[in-house]
């Protein structure tokens, strides 16, 4: 008598590729959000503190936005929670090519796209994975979707000022929003909620307010949290600022391109490379090393004389 082997199950490549595709394109204009920065002061003769304040509060609301959405997705599913999402951040990008004060670039720049962010960003899109591959299978297929994000800031560095140069930056946000509608097409293979995997019922039964006592009564969660805090101040500036500080240093527009896209590439590569080194070492060792090493670069790149060289180095 024979016995037939198991079946291992599937892992769903194009659930898995929709849901990359997803954090590609949620990540890839928030990253780019610099770029616009100066045409869009250069035409309505706003200061800086006017962009900064607008990137700024879409940080805030991306934070503030992502456990609530994450809870609505648990309980109503992924799908309209990305459709929800990918709406609130093509209505930000118009009203912020249109806004005809700071008021209103606060409100679409900001608060619009913060949140849309948040209902399209790791918290639904990682989810989503979870739910439909096994444990044994769970951790490549985060360092898959995770590295996906980077891939919108090598993407999107690009695109946005080629758009720009085109067609200039008020229509390139629209052209970029409505790209932003193809979202719901792709969350569809991700419809479903945390009750209807078959690992959810067993790994995940968990209230919301039982997952919070056990989040800040753990010293590790409490370190990394603050460790993310400064990782996000770090990369707000470089969304943010960093295209416009290479024209104050006299660098031609295409360095901050390509050290967007060349800081957006390694990124994927470090995401991939640090899943595959935390499986083997301590990971709050290798966390804090990273983190000493990205504030030596930024200490280094600031102290040193400006060059496209030395652009591309810290971007590497």
């Amino acid at each position: 008598m024979t016995t037939e082997p198991l079946v291992q199950p599937k892992v769903p490549v194009i659930a898995i590729s929709c849901a990359c595709i997803i954090a590609l394109l949620a990540f890839g204009p928030r990253s780019a959000m610099g770029f616009f920065q100066l045409p869009i002061l250069q035409d309505t003769g706003w200061d800086r503190t006017t962009f900064g304040m607008a990137m700024a509060l879409q940080n805030l609301f991306w934070g503030m936005g992502q456990p609530l959405f994450g809870v609505i997705a648990d309980k109503f599913g992924a799908w309209r929670v990305l459709a929800t999402g990918a709406t609130l951040y093509a209505a930000g990008l118009v009203v912020m090519a249109i806004a005809p004060s700071p008021a209103w670039l606060h409100i679409g720049g900001g608060v619009l796209i913060g949140l849309g962010v948040a209902a399209c960003s790791f918290g639904v899109v990682l989810a989503s994975i979870a739910r439909l591959v096994s444990p044994e299978k769970r951790s490549f297929a985060f360092g898959v979707g995770t590295a996906a994000g980077s891939a919108g800031m090598f993407v999107f560095a690009p695109i946005s000022q080629g758009l720009i140069d085109t067609l200039g930056w008020s229509d390139s946000l629209v052209a970029i929003g409505v790209i932003m509608l193809i979202i719901p097409l792709l969350a569809i293979p991700l419809r479903g909620n945390s009750s209807t995997s078959k690992f959810a019922a067993t790994e995940f039964e968990q209230t919301v307010g039982a997952a919070l006592r056990e989040a800040f009564a753990s010293k590790g969660y409490l370190l990394l949290t603050s460790g993310f805090f400064v990782c996000g101040f770090q990369v707000a500036f470089i969304t943010a600022h960093f295209p416009a500080y290479i024209n104050d240093l006299g660098l031609a527009s295409r360095w901050a391109v390509v050290a967007i896209s060349l800081i957006g590439f390694f990124n994927i590569i470090g995401s991939l490379a640090s899943g595959i080194i935390g499986q083997h070492y301590s990971k709050p060792i290798f966390l804090s090393l990273i983190y000493i090493a990205r504030s030596i670069a930024f200490t280094v790149f600031l102290l040193t004389p400006a060059s496209p060289t030395t652009v591309v180095v810290f971007a590497v």
